[in-house]
């Protein structure tokens, strides 16, 4: 994500505007220069037969009414009463979700979603799908405590199953195949029978030596979702911080360590090491002004080797699709690599574990005995 100005005064507008605040002009979100316009934009219009709080802009040329983001909804509530409140939040985090995947360089073709009132979160063939009640904050906290899950939002359930519809493009499409499996495993396995084994045990104990999360650790398909899932939170918080042109000194009164300017082009150059030499001192420091604030922390992880690793697999084939063709994919770094690549601190899991002891030690155990009933689909 970015920050926005607006074309008339120069005032600071945010993704999800739809008015300046300061000279009351109308504006639009246009996909295709990734930009806030002011309101009218020559051959623009605006959204209409979506989401009523859309802000995003269409072609005049363009025959479909409704938005890039909106027109890959195929079923949802009315827009009135708690439902409609829901579906309003629901694209909301969609539209970023979108965004993050068109700066990616990702196709949105073939992907929808179905947003409602009872049945199943989950993909199927293409179709995401996501219970209305996700969106109800009290009800998403207590499964979110229930289950141990202490990063459970709308933008995490919807890049997570983005990650099972960008498994067959990326994935299973690619000649890298093999490669992957050999990383995540095999997706072939027995997948309701993984489930409901993990379900009714847990974890294994040394999951995350391995995993991303807890419920990573259930089946390989699970492990790439929530791998994509965290790959997508990354580079979506590292844009925006350097959008704002932070820099951090993550080892202050060290006269000899350098300041890290958070200054990428996350979404297309920066190599895995300079995304991961950003993102540890981002991390510190948000978990600080977190903590500074009385929140829980703001990234409450501490990926091992073997997370990094897998990190950098997905960051290596979302680099390819969208550069020309297939290339060798980078070898899996050393976690020495990983470690000193631009950044004289500590290794980012003891670092990381540092912040994260305490509030792990107080988080509740995944459940062990069965997920609430919409909450997982039984295909992906």
């Amino acid at each position: 994500m970015r920050i926005f100005s607006c074309h008339t005064c120069s005032n600071l507008l945010f993704f999800e505007n739809n008015v300046c605040l300061n000279c009351k002009s109308q504006v639009g979100f246009d996909p295709g220069t990734r930009d806030l316009l002011t309101l009218p934009a020559a051959g623009l219009r605006k959204c209409s037969g979506g989401d009523q709080c859309c802000n995003w802009l269409v072609a005049e040329s363009d025959p479909e009414p409704r938005c890039l983001s909106c027109r890959t909804t195929v079923e949802h509530p009315a827009a009135d009463g708690d439902s409609g409140a829901a579906w309003t939040a629901l694209e909301r985090a969609k539209r970023r979700l979108c965004h993050t995947l068109l700066r990616l360089g990702l196709s949105l073709d073939g992907m929808t979603f179905a947003f409602k009132n009872d049945g199943l979160t989950g993909h199927a063939d293409g179709l995401i799908s996501v219970v209305l009640a996700e969106a109800d904050d009290a009800v998403r906290m207590k499964r979110q405590h229930d289950m141990g899950e202490p990063f459970r939002t709308l933008s995490g359930h919807l890049r997570h199953e983005s990650g099972h519809f960008y498994h067959t493009q990326l994935v299973l499409e690619s000649p890298h195949v093999d490669e992957i499996r050999a990383v995540f495993g095999d997706e072939r396995t027995d997948y309701a029978k993984a489930l409901e084994v993990h379900y009714k045990q847990g974890p294994p104990a040394d999951w995350s030596a391995h995993h991303v999360s807890a419920y990573a650790s259930s089946h390989p398909h699970e492990d790439w979702a929530e791998t994509w899932a965290h790959y997508l939170h990354m580079v979506d918080a590292l844009e925006i911080a350097s959008a704002y042109g932070l820099s951090l000194a993550p080892r202050p009164g060290v006269t000899d360590a350098p300041v890290i300017e958070v200054d990428l082009d996350v979404m297309n150059n920066a190599s895995f090491d300079d995304l991961i030499a950003a993102w540890q001192p981002l991390t510190w420091f948000a978990n600080s002004l977190n903590r500074s604030l009385g929140h829980p922390d703001w990234y409450p992880f501490a990926p091992s080797p073997a997370v990094m690793d897998k990190l950098r697999l997905v960051h290596a084939l979302i680099m390819e699709r969208s550069s020309a063709g297939p290339k060798k994919l980078d070898k899996p770094a050393s976690q020495s690599q990983i470690e000193t690549a631009k950044t004289p601190s500590a290794s980012f899991p003891e670092a990381q574990s540092n912040l994260v002891q305490a509030q792990q030690a107080q988080m509740p155990k995944p459940s062990t005995t069965t997920a609430p009933a919409d909450v997982q689909a039984p295909t992906i």
